[in-house]
């Protein structure tokens, strides 16, 4: 599982929210900025609306496609303390046959990593599985 904000996928959001400027300044309606910039019409009007609010309702193209107009705002929240390496280590260390039936305590003990058994549980139930039958 690649990381939800890697550095070319933002990249790549700010190039996209630079179209859809450039497109909604142009006169184009969001139904085609959807088609030609694959976003969606709702994202698209956010990211409008975000940058006339910050740059100013009448601002000109150049304006609005600073980096500061376009850029989402840092997420509140606690950043995370594990890594998806070790994500991905944790959910492998319990697919092993001798772990299966392995408590949570037990888990985070064998790991190696220093992670309260109730980060066991989310990390395992995030990645998809089911914690009350044999999966996980």
């Amino acid at each position: 599982m690649a990381p939800p904000h890697s550095s070319n996928s933002q990249a790549t959001d700010l190039v996209k929210a630079g179209a859809v400027l450039a497109m909604q300044k142009a006169g184009i309606s969001y139904s085609g900025i959807k088609r030609a910039t694959g976003v969606k019409k709702r994202t698209a009007i956010n990211i409008v609306n975000r940058a006339k609010s910050r740059a100013g309702k009448n601002a000109k193209l150049h304006n609005l496609l600073s980096k500061e107009n376009v850029e989402p705002t840092p997420k509140s929240g606690r950043p995370a303390t594990i890594s998806e390496r070790d994500k991905r280590y944790l959910i492998r260390l319990v697919e092993r046959p001798e772990n299966r039936r392995a408590t949570l305590p037990e888990i985070a003990d064998i790991s190696g990593l220093q992670i309260s058994r109730e980060s066991v549980r989310k990390i395992l139930k995030d990645s998809g599985g089911n914690l009350d039958g044999n999966q996980f």
